[in-house]
This record gives structure tokens, sequence and C-alpha cells, in this order.
């Protein structure tokens, strides 16, 4: 199995589970990474390698100004923030925040209970009771933690796989 997966929704299952930190955490990560395009990390990553060629190129042909040795160094310095943002900048944000929303909202966590069979989704909790026809479904998306089950570009419900696996 690849890291993460395209797919099909398992059929008959039967969950109940309290989602945990790590759960939380781990599902945002995975959901900002598959939702985040493509495109968007080849720009930066792009703009990124021509600042740091810029500024070691204004380096090497500098004529020994202190002010133009500094600003060539901070164009390196940005181009490899903007370079890292969404391979470690971004992620360790993400974790930090849902990290902290989650321990400020633990007492407000409920437990889910989650069916799905060959016609529906259903999804209970102290909150809602929905049932969900599979046709209605957007996208399945299996990552290494958390399936997803889309019902559209950004709505989605999530069921950590070490619930599926126990």
């Amino acid at each position: 199995m690849n890291d993460t997966e395209k797919g099909i929704l398992p059929e008959n299952i039967d969950v109940s589970f309290l989602p945990t930190e790590e759960d939380y955490v781990y599902m945002n990560l995975e959901k900002e990474k598959y939702l985040t395009p493509k495109a968007n990390k080849i720009i930066f990553r792009i703009i990124g390698m021509a600042g740091i060629l810029s500024g070691t190129a204004g380096l090497v042909l500098r004529n020994g100004n202190i002010i133009e040795t500094i600003c060539f160094l901070l164009l390196i310095a940005v181009s490899l923030f903007v370079i890292s943002f969404y391979d470690v900048i971004r992620p360790f944000l993400v974790f930090k925040s849902s990290s902290a929303f989650f321990r400020y909202n633990e007492k407000d966590i409920i437990s889910k209970n989650l069916s799905i069979n060959d016609k529906t989704i259903t999804v209970n909790d102290e909150l809602h009771r929905i049932s969900i026809p599979k046709e209605y479904i957007y996208e399945v998306y299996k990552s290494k933690r958390t399936l997803f089950i889309f019902l559209d570009k950004e709505e989605f419900i999530y069921i950590p796989l070490r619930v599926l696996n126990s």
C-alpha cells in the first residue's frame, strides 16, 4: 500500500471512537497536505531556488559593500524560508495549532459512531444523527493514519485507521 491512496470506500464498517489528540493533529496535517495543490509547492520551490541563486550570484559578484552583502544574505535566508514553507514551516504551524486547539477543547470532544453499509454512511454522536447516501460522496482518500470521506472539496468525515485496524 502507498502512504496515500485515492479509492474505494470500505463497506460494512461499524466503529465507535473517541478522537485523541494524536488523531486530531495527524488528521489536520494529512488534510492540509492533501488539499494543498502541488502547483503551490512547485512554485514556492522555484521562487526559493531563484532567490538562492540570485543571492549567491550577488555575493560572488558584489563590490565588497557591507550593505550589499547583508541584502544578499537576507535574500538567501528568505529564499530558504520560502523553499521550506510547505515541507517544514506549515506542517509545524498546523501541528502546534491543532494540538493547542485540541487541548483547549478537550472537554468538548465527543465520541463518534460511524457505520458504512452498501447504501449509506451513518454518523451518530451526541449532537448529530446523519445518514448520507453513498452517491453523495465526492471522494475517498486514505493516508498513513486516516481515512477521509469527502462530501465536497472541504467537508469530510474522518476515521482514524487505528480504529479500523483494531
